[in-house]
């Protein structure tokens, strides 16, 4: 323990830190959730449309999900997105009003 310092401060920092660990696991569990249900209705669009750019933006934000939830990080959420935008422009993404294959 350090010199000067009370231990019911360090133990409330502890604390502190525990409660905002806790914190992040949720959001990280919120928008993993998000980017589940986003893989799966890009997968419907994909089985409606049969437009290859959805398979890979689906799986795109399904592998950042899986990997957030593994690592339990905020880093793959982040790079899944920006990959997904980088993916929609080069084109890969339809766009509202595509023709759908009957």
């Amino acid at each position: 323990m350090a010199a000067g310092v009370p231990r019911h401060r360090v133990q409330s920092v502890i604390s502190d830190v525990t409660v905002s660990f806790a914190g992040m696991n949720l959001v990280i569990y919120i928008f993993s959730g998000f980017f589940i249900v986003l893989t799966l209705a890009l997968l419907f669009g994909y089985y409606r449309t049969r437009q290859p750019g959805l398979v890979l933006i689906s799986t795109t934000y399904g592998s950042a999900a899986a990997l957030a939830l593994m690592f339990m990080e905020w880093w793959p959420l982040v790079a899944g997105f920006a990959l997904a935008w980088v993916l929609r422009l080069m084109g890969l993404d339809p766009g509202p009003g595509g023709e759908s294959k009957k």
